[in-house]
């Protein structure tokens, strides 16, 4: 019988003050969010797993390649890791660097939401003109992460007629695409079109979130309404500095999960 426990996994970039910031994000609104027992695990694509382990259980290397192919190895490995311990859990969730859930018993609401209708939930971000499901969060029971895999191929044609050719997951994306919940964005304030986003009221996602240059598909589309030169670590000081009121007027939320102080 399953323990009812959950297995987080998450891929960051290297060991710089960022990436140890975030995590230590994630783990913080994990701890105030989630009513069961996790365990949570890092893949690393660059510095050394053993400075990393005394945040994350395990921490597993990943090398070589870059932006959308380095994520796929990092999933891939999360994959291969979650199914080794497969008996352990019940429940599985792949996270980026800059995302986590904000919402109280999140876990509980979105498992009871899928109740054998779809097999996962993951976001979907329109905002960004994209048609394929994103990787940035994924939630499954065994099932599905059975099947799951990852390609960077074409995946059609974004809302605005372009082709998309990115990283998307197989295979939801395709033949099985009746079978995923959807998270959008839900935002009842925004702070910018693509960044800092709130999904489905239960995920915060920032978005280049490693300080990265900030370039998306839809900034173009924006223009009209955003700086120029966004930059790349915009917001990033701000949700730092006071997570729980920036998310809070994130959501229009009149409480929010109070999580403990470092």
């Amino acid at each position: 019988m399953k323990s009812g426990k959950l297995l987080v996994g998450s891929i960051f970039p290297d060991t710089s003050k960022w990436s140890r910031l975030w995590l230590r994000m994630q783990l913080r609104y994990l701890k105030a969010t989630t009513r069961t027992e996790f365990d949570h695990i890092s893949v690393l694509q660059d510095g050394d797993p053993d400075s990393f382990s005394n945040e994350s259980e395990v921490v597993l290397s990943s090398r070589g390649g870059g932006g959308s192919v380095a994520h796929m190895r990092g999933l891939k490995l999360l994959k291969d890791h979650f199914m080794r311990v497969k008996d352990e859990y019940e429940f599985f969730l792949f996270l980026d660097m800059d995302a986590f859930p904000i919402k109280n018993n999140w876990l509980s609401l979105l498992d009871d939401r899928l109740a054998g209708q779809w097999d996962l939930a993951t976001i979907l971000r329109p905002e960004n003109l994209e048609c394929r499901f994103h990787s940035s969060v994924i939630f499954c029971r065994l099932k599905a992460l059975e099947k799951l895999d990852w390609k960077i191929g074409e995946v059609g044609h974004d809302l605005k007629g372009g082709k998309e050719n990115d990283l998307h997951i197989l295979p939801y994306q395709e033949e099985l695409s009746t079978r995923v919940l959807p998270l959008l964005k839900s935002n009842k304030h925004l702070v910018h079109p693509l960044l800092c986003s709130v999904y489905w009221d239960m995920f915060y996602h920032h978005s280049c979130g490693s300080g990265r240059k900030f370039r998306m598909r839809s900034s173009q589309y924006w223009g009209h309404m955003m700086p120029k030169e966004t930059p790349p670590a915009a917001f990033i000081d701000e949700i730092m500095a006071d997570s729980n009121t920036f998310i809070k007027k994130l959501t229009g939320w009149t409480e929010h999960t109070h999580v403990p102080e470092e």
